[in-house]
């Protein structure tokens, strides 16, 4: 009997002690899945993955495609249910019921009443991601342009500049999503598949410019700069040996790779004279033929627009530092610094509390905020210096492309060169 007890003792312990270490406790933070605002991809545990629809702003609230936020949840294809009007999804347990153009919400037929209806936009279904994902044990955070999913999502924190250069030109075609980026030196340096051919290629030329500035020093003798100085001096040789410049740019072009635009890049003419220009005699009117201009009386000449958000985070602007309500894109360069598009408006907004006048009105296609190429250069430049030290800025530029022969194709495109010597703290 004493042993029986003894062994009751022992596992009641056992029992209390594993109780103790099992008490739930509150999820760490995670984000399970991402939809941004005009984009046809999403993000699901840090895999990209494509749909058919694309989220989008309306009265100031965001809807997602019903069937895409489910499946990003884990809701299997077989337990989405459509059934027109009526949509029911499920997942452990949890049965959800939605009808378009209904605002109730029936889980496991417990009726809950919306604040927003359900709709249909070209054979999509929509609703805002808060009520499927809150009434799956999801929280939902809305950080322009993006909605996160998850649980216990974190602030997002607004970063500084200078950020990493990502990429020194971006190739864009007028009527086409997509785009081709060609690498950094500094991304490819970053880059496991890269790194070591990029270090060889650099390396070299440190060696070379290393060797001259040892003979520079025996040929005078009194001369004694510091090992900082030296080391810049190196930096600054390399960069404008144009020998290394060749081979530098031969190497980046082996690595271009494709950047998918939230929008294609469009021509915009003032009248139809100019329209009718393009279509028939303009150098790259077989490209304006299948992607006619936009005639806009507003504007003071021609002008391409691109979009904005996929230029600036081409380049390496962090998404963070984007804000996009569907009506006002606001890009920082720190908390503090920042500029604001408004959509039809002839001006964009300063930190400082002043205003500039723009090349052309911003302007929204399909929920993307589109801001001609000359404004897009202005506004990237300062959040893109091209060298480390955060002084150098590049020059940003969208201009039809020249051919072998010299004659426009009617391309546009951006790239990165050389512009100007600016502390960061003056912009």
């Amino acid at each position: 009997m004493r042993k029986v007890t003894s062994v009751l003792l022992i596992l009641f312990l056992f029992v209390f002690i594993v109780s103790i270490y099992t008490i739930p406790t509150a999820a760490s933070p995670s984000v399970k899945a991402i939809f941004t605002v005009g984009q046809s991809s999403y993000t699901v545990d840090g895999q990209v993955r494509q749909m058919d629809a694309k989220a989008f702003i309306e009265n100031g609230r965001t809807y997602v495609p019903i069937r895409y936020l489910a499946l990003a949840m884990g809701v299997a294809e077989k337990d989405i249910i459509w059934n027109n009007p009526n949509v029911i999804l499920n997942l452990n347990n949890v049965e959800l019921k939605l009808t378009v153009n209904s605002k109730t919400l029936y889980t496991n037929n417990q009726p809950k009443q919306m604040d927003v209806s359900v709709v249909n936009r070209n054979g999509r279904t929509y609703l805002p991601a808060r009520w499927v994902a809150e009434a799956f044990g999801y929280e939902v955070k809305w950080q322009p342009p993006r909605v996160l999913i998850g649980h216990n999502i974190p602030e997002e924190e607004i970063q500084s500049a200078p950020f990493p250069v990502k990429i020194v030109k971006l190739e864009m075609e007028v009527g086409s999503k997509k785009a081709v980026a060609t690498p950094s030196m500094i991304a490819t340096l970053e880059n496991p598949n890269t790194a070591e051919e990029a270090k060889r290629i650099w390396q070299k030329y440190e060696d070379k410019a290393r060797k001259e500035l040892e003979k520079e020093k025996q040929e005078n003798p009194d001369w004694h700069p510091s090992e900082e100085y030296i080391e810049n001096r190196i930096k600054d040789k390399v960069r404008f040996d144009r020998e290394y410049i060749k081979e530098e740019a031969a190497f980046l072009d082996k690595h271009k790779y494709t950047v998918i635009l939230d929008a294609a890049p469009y021509l915009a003419v003032k009248h139809e004279k100019s329209f009718k220009w393009y279509l028939e005699e303009a150098p790259g009117r077989e490209i304006y033929k299948k992607y006619p201009p936009v005639v806009d009386s507003s504007l003071e000449g021609s002008e391409m627009y691109l979009p904005f958000t996929s230029v600036a985070k081409a380049f390496g602007v962090p998404d963070s530092n984007i804000k996009w309500n569907g009506n006002a894109l606001r890009m920082h360069w720190n908390k503090n610094m920042w500029v604001e598009f408004r959509s039809g408006s002839n001006y964009d907004m300063w930190y400082k509390g002043g205003k500039n006048k723009l090349e052309a009105p911003a302007r929204v296609k399909n929920g993307v905020m589109m801001i001609n190429s000359t404004d897009t250069y202005w506004t990237v430049l300062p959040a893109r210096p091209f060298f480390d030290d955060g002084k150098l800025q590049p020059l940003l530029y969208a201009m039809p492309e020249p051919s072998d022969n010299g004659s426009e194709t009617g391309k546009p495109y951006i790239s990165c060169s050389f512009y100007d010597w600016i502390p960061l703290n003056e912009i």
